[in-house]
């Protein structure tokens, strides 16, 4: 049955190239399918962002040590002088 007698009997244009309603059945071995799980959970995505904002919070502290450093060396040639 062509699309336009299907359309004609059951009165329903059926749409084309549409994506299927039932997403796809996760593949690889069930490490693999439980491991993807896990790592879409709100939990995870939160230790994500903690992760980030940890590396974020030590760029930073680095940041500061290092103008501290600079800031003693300076006043240090100041009084040198």
């Amino acid at each position: 049955m062509s699309d336009h007698e299907a359309e004609r009997v059951h009165g329903y244009r059926f749409p084309q190239n549409q994506p299927a309603r039932v997403p796809q059945r996760p593949t690889g071995t069930l490490a693999e399918i439980y491991a993807a799980i896990d790592a879409d959970t709100p939990a995870a995505r939160l230790n994500q962002d903690l992760d980030r904002i940890e590396r974020s919070l030590a760029v930073l502290e680095q940041a500061v040590r290092d103008a501290m450093e600079a800031e003693q060396a300076a006043a240090a040639r100041d009084q040198g002088q």
